[in-house]
């Protein structure tokens, strides 16, 4: 079956039974359905199967969590998520970046790259431990927010997600830390 953004027109409530409903009769017809959507979070959340097109052509194809965690490039990162990418130095499998020395997975290449960081894994700490940062807007959406911080002294700026029970204050000096593996994509060459 061929559904083209089906639910696109459904307020959110709505949208999210239908999906729920629709979901359930695929899987109790096992009915094989290619679902076009433009909505990331959709895709991510019902497939078992993403495929991401650019300009007609097929960029990368995997499970949900295999194009969110490891996309092909930085264009499908930043398409399927927020994305984070900072220029760092690849020395066997550590990326030394603005946010420290960070874990890569898998064999990255060695020497410049990007590393991809999730807002999600930019946890914002207690104590004095991590990377000093400065914090700027903060976007609050209830069950989460995102801030936007500085690294000090000089930048870069990136962006945290963080639960809605631990927004900081614009201005505010705090420390980060990255959860989890990072992904790199090697620096290429012009």
């Amino acid at each position: 079956m061929l559904l083209d953004e089906p639910f696109s027109a459904l307020d959110a409530e709505l949208r999210g039974d239908a999906r729920r409903a629709v979901t359930a009769a695929l899987a109790a017809t096992r009915t094989t359905t290619v679902l076009v959507t433009h909505d990331q979070g959709e895709a991510l959340s019902l497939a078992d199967q993403v495929a991401v097109m650019s300009e007609g052509h097929l960029v990368q194809v995997g499970s949900p969590s295999t194009v969110y965690a490891t996309p092909a490039d930085p264009a499908v990162a930043r398409f399927v998520g927020d994305a984070v990418l900072l220029p760092a130095v690849i020395t066997g499998r550590t990326a030394q970046c603005a946010l420290g020395a960070l874990t890569v997975r898998g064999e990255p290449a060695q020497g410049p790259a990007q590393v991809l960081i999730r807002p999600e894994q930019i946890e914002i700490l207690d104590d004095d431990a991590g990377v000093p940062t400065v914090v700027g807007t903060v976007t609050y959406f209830g069950h989460d927010a995102t801030v936007d911080l500085t690294i000090q002294p000089h930048g870069p700026d990136i962006t945290a997600r963080v639960s809605g029970t631990r927004t900081p204050r614009p201005g505010t000096p705090v420390h980060l830390a990255v959860n989890g593996l990072v992904t790199a994509f090697a620096e290429r060459e012009t």
